[in-house]
């Protein structure tokens, strides 16, 4: 089997907790849960949490308030009460001031 990222990881900081709201693909509903980040790289992030989830779209905000978004791509049970899974993140331009 061979890797599939694209970029390294590394250990998150301890105390990684994360608020996430994931809007998984074909639904309407949103899921708000708390993950804590276990490794963290350039381009992704993998999180534990309490509860089953399905790939979507994720909006992350860490405890000292700063957001990211990204891609829930993969998840799997490692236990009856605890999920591991990977999340893609997403990097967002912003788009500067016009002038009039």
């Amino acid at each position: 089997m061979t890797n599939q990222r694209l970029y390294g990881r590394q250990p998150a900081e301890e105390g990684g907790k994360l608020a996430m709201t994931i809007i998984p693909f074909g639904k309407e509903e949103s899921v708000d849960i708390m993950a804590d980040a276990v490794d963290i790289g350039a381009g992704g992030l993998g999180i534990i949490t309490n509860c089953d989830l399905e790939p979507g779209y994720v909006i992350m905000k860490d405890s000292r308030g700063e957001y990211a978004n990204g891609v829930l791509l993969w998840s799997r049970a490692i236990d009856d009460m605890t999920c591991r899974a990977g999340i893609q993140l997403l990097s967002v331009s912003r788009m500067g001031k016009r002038e009039g």
